[in-house]
């Protein structure tokens, strides 16, 4: 199967839950050089780079499945979980570009050298003590929020399980979930990841911003068996693995 076969077949999926009215009529389906697998951002955006391994792998039901979690993440407003990530991750760089901006400004006001020197030399602290609290504190407000993360990762896997339960007639949704998330894990690795990703992953372990807000694989299929499926809940490995929804 080609990329364009791939791409062609996942377009077919995404319209035909369109047209049954379980993705959104205004929705847009989009590729993304930046996300690994797919991203729920306002459209849904999806790994032209990875197409053809996921189409390989998954089958129309999983695809269903994977668009449906996404959907889910923009239907209860995605960009209220964006604002949640990026408001310190801002915070942030308000914080680092203010104290250089003002070394910056000293530098082309001051009339002579020796003022110059004094005023960043005065000047130096501030900044130095804005950058430590920068580096405190976004990890610490992504921690306040990484709970309601977590629980909507949880939700959209109910939401797209009970989806396909009842238009799809899948009496087993959570083999679907296990089968999607086991494929989607297997793809976002250090080898598969573009530089941005691995800059960005690089970033958010030296400022300490895990744990990742996605619970790991066997809770979220566990989670789906015992509520969607109607099953009685089996011992869950230890397994701690976790993916991106």
């Amino acid at each position: 199967m080609t990329d364009t076969d791939s791409e062609n077949r996942l377009i077919r999926i995404f319209n035909e839950l369109k047209e049954k009215g379980l993705i959104a009529r205004n929705r847009r389906l989009i590729p993304n050089p930046f996300v690994s697998s797919f991203q729920g951002l306002f459209v849904i955006l999806y790994s032209r780079k990875n197409i053809r391994h996921m189409m390989s792998r998954l089958d129309d039901n999983a695809l269903r499945y994977v668009l449906l979690h996404e959907e889910s993440h923009l239907r209860k407003g995605a960009f209220s979980n964006l604002k949640v990530v990026l408001f310190p991750l801002v915070a942030g760089l308000i914080l680092f570009a203010y104290p250089f901006h003002m070394l910056i400004d000293l530098g082309l006001q001051a009339g002579n050298t020796c003022v110059m020197l004094s005023q960043f030399g005065s000047a130096v602290p501030a900044a130095l003590a804005a950058i430590v609290f920068a580096l405190i504190a976004i990890p610490l407000f992504y921690r306040l929020f990484y709970h309601e993360l977590h629980q909507d990762e949880f939700d959209a896997d109910r939401y797209a399980a009970e989806t396909l339960k009842e238009h799809f007639s899948i009496d087993r949704p959570s083999e679907i979930l296990d089968t999607a998330l086991t494929c989607i894990q297997g793809m976002i690795t250090v080898e598969n990841q573009n530089v941005a990703s691995r800059l960005f992953s690089g970033l958010i372990l030296v400022l300490g911003i895990y744990p990742d807000y996605h619970p790991p694989v066997a809770a979220r299929v566990e989670t789906v068996r015992r509520e969607v499926d109607g099953q009685s809940p089996t011992a869950l490995p230890d397994a701690e693995a976790s993916t991106a929804g």
